[in-house]
């Protein structure tokens, strides 16, 4: 997406030539009842709210356009359309690769809005509650902690440390999440930093006492120990109430969240089977090993079906099998090491319980409710575009150097460079005298006239500078001079000898030969030319399936739209130009 949105953007610096915007709006289209259309493509219909809805997700690279925009950004809209409705027409949607994408949107969809709903509606703060949390501020503690992956590992943690082992030793040893500071040394905290019931051990734990396990709501288990306490200075209550009120509030949403994940833990009996985490470590570790931990598939490990039909967690309906951990080891994402066995446990779980979590979203319909609805359409749709363009768009072309080299000549002059610059530079004691020569700058018409005027007597002199230039005085202002105008002044810059003022009197620059073009520049350019073959392409597809998918414009309506960004964009951005 970071590609898309960079390929976007420079469309847009180009007055948004090319079909790269395809790839960017959601398509936000579809059957609607709603008859406040501004196009049909086929039997699709983009209404008022479509182009609303798209514009303001996706049409910041428009902005700089104006009014106008909104006849390419409704142009985009409908060529993309005429994509989607092309892959339909050819069958894509029935393609197994298209259904597995449409399955894991589904789920993806649902599962993030279940998620997002066990935090709850707005969390209230009490005044009982900011007066409470900012009392305690006047004490801070330093504080060592062990976190351990199981109630059992932080119970083994804590036998080994009353037996003489050393407490930062076992917390580098349990610490295979890494959440952990180095020796367990979490440094002097505040009251509120850490969990609830890690804050009151830490105000009320006997300096040198180990208190745990505790639960760290789904993050593992801890062990504490406070090193020593002292004094806080604490800030006026109404400087740090804002701040109070929202950490007391994400720690009620937090514990909301882990309340209602452990409700579905439990509703969908999420069990890990004995010696899972040593199971998937001893099936997967060696073959894995042996290729580098670089896997493309499940079938690539050459695993027996009845070893990846082994069951590491079960839950209601369904089980995690080792054959599921591979296939999600190899799509990425956050990995457990597999030699330490409870590190690889909790990933199972967490991996089984994710799975439970799709179930009860899909057991709840959510993703049939009207905006989750639209959400899935658009990525489902996202996923018919990109397949038609890579197929018709995107496949490989044969660029020659004849077509590289004009694409050079279509835009040498923005490839020239600094030549030779001739200067005048006055020099100054202070900045003062500099900053008022730089006020009579605009209207003098010379740096000599602004220094008669502003400092009279102040030394001047010219210089007639080659790049490149091997002074590194110099040689720092190629751009700049580069880009600015004779008669145009800069400074004051603070040298050796006092400020100086430069004023730029002249300049030559020259386009290099093609022959004398290095080679990352032939590469940009090629790159440039294999997009002006595409967008041919893009342009040529797109105006053929205009013949063959009814296209209607009611240009009335689009006239009548409203830009949607202007009003919320920062200033500078938006009507102009």
């Amino acid at each position: 997406m970071t590609r898309l949105i960079r390929a976007a953007e420079t469309a847009a610096r180009a007055k948004l030539r090319g079909p790269w915007l395809l790839l960017l709006i959601a398509s936000l289209s579809g059957c609607s009842a709603n008859h406040d259309e501004i196009a049909r493509v086929g039997g699709a219909s983009i209404t008022v709210a479509d182009f609303e809805a798209a514009a303001l997700a996706n049409g910041r690279p428009f902005a700089a356009l104006g009014d106008s925009a909104k006849w390419l950004f409704a142009e985009e809209m409908i060529k993309r359309q005429l994509v989607i409705e092309a892959a339909k027409r050819d069958g894509a949607f029935r393609d197994s690769t298209f259904l597995d994408f449409v399955g894991s949107s589904r789920d993806r969809i649902g599962r993030d809005a279940l998620l997002q709903s066990l935090s709850g509606g707005p969390i209230a703060v009490s005044e009982a509650e900011i007066l409470e949390t900012y009392r305690r501020l006047d004490q801070e503690s330093h504080v060592s902690v062990v976190l351990a992956s199981s109630r059992s590992a932080a119970e083994q943690a804590l036998k080994a440390i009353r037996g003489g082992a050393d407490f930062g030793r076992m917390a580098d040893r349990y610490n295979s999440s890494g959440l952990v500071p180095p020796g367990g040394d979490a440094g002097w905290l505040l009251p509120g930093a850490l969990l609830p019931s890690m804050d009151e051990a830490m105000l009320s734990a006997p300096i040198g006492e180990i208190v745990g396990p505790i639960d760290a709501n789904g993050q593992g288990w801890f062990l504490l120990r406070v090193e020593g306490r002292r004094p806080a200075r604490r800030e006026p209550l109404e400087t740090v109430r804002g701040a109070i009120v929202e950490r007391l509030r994400q720690r009620k949403q937090r514990a909301t969240f882990f309340r209602g994940l452990d409700r579905i833990r439990a509703d969908h009996v999420v069990t890990l089977q004995a010696g899972a985490g040593a199971t998937m470590g001893i099936e997967l570790l060696g073959p894995l090993n042996a290729r580098g931990g670089r896997v493309s598939s499940v079938e690539e490990l050459g695993l027996p079906d009845s070893i990846r039909a082994v069951v590491l967690a079960t839950y209601r309906g369904g089980a995690y099998t080792l054959g599921d951990a591979l296939a999600d080891l190899i799509r990425g994402g956050s990995a457990p090491n597999l030699a330490m066995q409870p590190q690889v446990e909790r990933w199972i779980e967490a991996q089984t319980l994710e799975r439970a979590v799709q179930n009860e979203a899909r057991q709840r319909h959510l993703v049939e409710e009207p905006a989750l609805e639209r959400a899935l359409r658009a990525q489902t749709d996202n996923g018919l575009a990109e397949a038609w363009f890579a197929r018709h768009v995107t496949t490989p072309l044969s660029i020659d150097e004849a077509a590289v080299r004009a694409e050079f000549e279509a835009s040498a002059p923005q490839y020239a460079r600094l030549r030779a610059a001739r200067i005048a530079v006055a020099l100054f004691a202070d900045s003062a005298s500099a900053g008022q020569v730089l006020l009579h700058g605009g209207h003098a018409g010379s740096l000599a006239a602004a220094v008669a005027m502003g400092a009279p007597g102040t030394p001047m002199r010219t210089a007639d500078l080659a790049y490149p230039n091997e002074n590194p005085q110099w040689a720092q202002f190629e751009a700049r001079f580069a880009s600015m105008q004779p008669g145009e002044m800069v400074g004051p810059f603070h040298t050796e000898g006092g400020w100086v003022v430069i004023e730029l009197l002249d300049r030559q620059m020259s386009v290099p030969t093609w022959e004398a073009l290095d080679p990352s520049l032939r590469q940009h350019l090629q790159t440039l030319a294999v997009q002006r073959q595409r967008e041919l392409r893009y342009r040529a597809v797109t105006d053929s399936l205009r013949r063959i998918i009814p296209v209607t414009v009611h240009r009335d309506r689009i006239q009548k739209l409203t830009w949607p960004l202007e009003s919320r964009m920062p200033p500078g951005i938006g009507s102009g130009g």
